[in-house]
């Protein structure tokens, strides 16, 4: 992807930095600078992504909760009604 490229040559430019052999001065370039936002973007939306999706599988748990919740009621309400009736009867 070109995520991956564009990650390979900022680190690349960074190894340049950090040894000093060619001759460029501590500063990123604007070529590395806009890479560099390139990523960190990349990265927090990345990150967005996965905080949403774990939020909507939160949600989904929820709801199933609070559905179960529910038949379960439903189905004691139905037992002590069927209860009742036997009881009635006899």
């Amino acid at each position: 992807m070109t995520g991956n490229g564009a990650r390979a040559r900022l680190e690349r430019a960074s190894d340049t930095q950090s040894d000093g052999a060619s001759g460029r001065s501590n500063e990123l370039t604007s070529f590395d600078r806009s890479t560099g936002m390139y990523l960190v973007h990349t990265q927090l939306a990345r990150e967005r992504a996965d905080w949403m999706h774990e939020e909507g599988r939160r949600a989904q748990r929820a709801s199933r909760l609070v559905r179960a919740r529910r038949w379960q009621r439903r189905a004691e309400r139905a037992s002590m009604r069927a209860r009742l009736a036997r009881a009635a009867v006899v």
